[in-house]
């Protein structure tokens, strides 16, 4: 009996409350409540605005940034950048994605909540074609610059909640 409490003496004093709580949750790198305070702000703001100019100006600086993912959307593809606003969904669905990746970024303050978010999120591409970890990775990176360039948000905070959000993504794969 000594043998066995001695060991396990050692390995319980040795475990540390972090070292339980990363076995038993998801761990994506927290956010700061001072850094998601100030992105659910800049969201609150843009969802203010006019969100379907936004999303459809993202979405352009996103191909811009990005061409190669033009081609992922079967609607978008060979298209001229300067023509896509007139793609009959164009409006609709960027505004959508938009909306969704946004409502995904305001979870980066919970692990819990955002992993399962993540995990629905990929299910719900899965019928599309599947979007892959680095294309998200994309669109968020993507994301952080527009919003700096075009809205001037806190780009620290946005670097931390959609880091987050982009590991979360990464491990529900």
């Amino acid at each position: 009996t000594e043998l066995f409490q001695e060991p396990y003496r050692r390995i319980s004093l040795s475990l540390s409350l972090k070292d339980f709580v990363s076995h038993s949750t998801p761990q994506f790198n927290m956010v700061s409540a001072e850094q998601m305070a100030a992105v659910k702000a800049n969201i609150a703001a843009v969802r203010g605005g006019d969100v379907s100019k936004t999303a459809g100006d993202f979405f352009i600086y996103f191909f811009t940034k990005f061409p190669a993912h033009q081609n992922r959307f079967p609607a978008y593809k060979g298209q001229a950048i300067g023509s896509l606003a007139s793609v009959g969904s164009w409006k609709t669905h960027t505004t959508n994605v938009v909306a969704a990746t946004l409502t995904l970024v305001e979870k980066a303050g919970d692990a819990g909540t955002l992993a399962a978010a993540a995990k629905q999120t990929i299910a719900d591409h899965v019928s599309r074609g599947g979007v892959n970890a680095q294309e998200y990775a994309d669109v968020l990176s993507a994301l952080v610059s527009f919003l700096v360039e075009n809205l001037s948000v806190d780009k620290a905070a946005w670097e931390a909640a959609t880091g987050a959000t982009a590991a979360a993504l990464k491990a529900a794969f």
